[in-house]
């Protein structure tokens, strides 16, 4: 028998939209089959959801990725940059947030579809279905089919002159992998040029 559950979100962000940064309150509801009969794997997924939510997603600000000048400002200032495919409607965030939320839970949830709002919209209520074909999204090599919790596809700024090499266990580290996960030492090498000597 399959359990069906459903978890609410709320978190403030920001938006790049028509040369203008405005922040809003969001929440979203997301409607959870769940795979696993492992209650411990239940608890890391759920576990993940919140933290992607509350520890990537809360304080970002959503971009579309064509604002390259924008994205590479925010950056620079130290802003936690999400980057969209299209402009940061609540329909496009809530889409991107619903394809994440199913790669991070890694096939022990099926998240089937979401109520989405904010008060940028006047809290209009968007209906999300996992089914639903959204052009933009399909790129399977894109942020929201990962499954670690980067908001972006892009690894680092040329400007900034640093090239990062780390392993991919980012999910152990936080105490946040599945059971069978092997426990191996992080490595994390950073290189800054210095090109002015």
């Amino acid at each position: 028998m399959t359990s069906r559950i459903k978890r609410e979100f709320n978190f403030v962000a920001g938006i790049w939209l028509h040369d203008e940064y405005q922040i809003g309150m969001y929440s979203f509801t997301v409607f959870i089959e769940i795979l696993t009969d492992d209650p411990y794997e239940q608890s890391v997924a759920l576990d993940r959801m919140k933290y992607l939510i509350d520890d990537c997603i809360t304080n970002a600000v959503f971009v579309e990725a064509s604002e390259k000048k924008v994205i590479d400002t925010f950056t620079s200032l130290g802003m936690k940059v999400c980057v969209l495919p299209v402009e940061p409607y609540d329909q496009a965030i809530g889409m991107a947030l619903l394809l994440k939320l199913n790669a991070i839970t890694e096939n022990k949830f099926d998240i089937t579809n979401m109520s989405f709002k904010s008060q940028l919209s006047d809290d209009v209520e968007y209906l999300i279905d996992i089914d639903d074909e959204f052009e933009p999204y399909t790129t399977k090599n894109s942020w929201w089919n990962d499954n670690g919790s980067n908001i972006s596809d892009k690894k680092f700024n040329k400007k900034d002159k640093i090239v990062k090499l780390r392993k991919d266990n980012e999910w152990v580290e936080l105490d946040l992998g599945w059971k069978n996960t092997c426990i191996s030492e992080a490595s994390e090498i950073i290189f800054t040029l210095d090109t002015d000597k």
